[in-house]
């Protein structure tokens, strides 16, 4: 029983260990994606202003010769 009782014991702190590197672990990828999140929306406001630039371009110059 003492066996038994030292094992579920280590077995529990052996999952509480875990539990707190997973949430390490979640943390750090929230934390890690951040710039991601904010270098993806950065491109996406470039193109933007790329494309409406393109169609103030056609707008003044018209359709390019092909």
């Amino acid at each position: 029983m003492a066996q038994t009782l030292d094992l579920l014991i280590h077995r529990t702190e052996t999952m509480r260990s875990i539990r707190g590197i997973v949430r390490t672990m979640k943390t750090m990828s929230a934390i890690n994606a951040l710039p991601y999140e904010q270098a993806a929306r950065t491109i996406e406001t470039y193109r933007d202003t790329v494309l409406c630039g393109f169609q103030a371009f056609m707008h003044c110059n018209g359709p390019l010769p092909v």
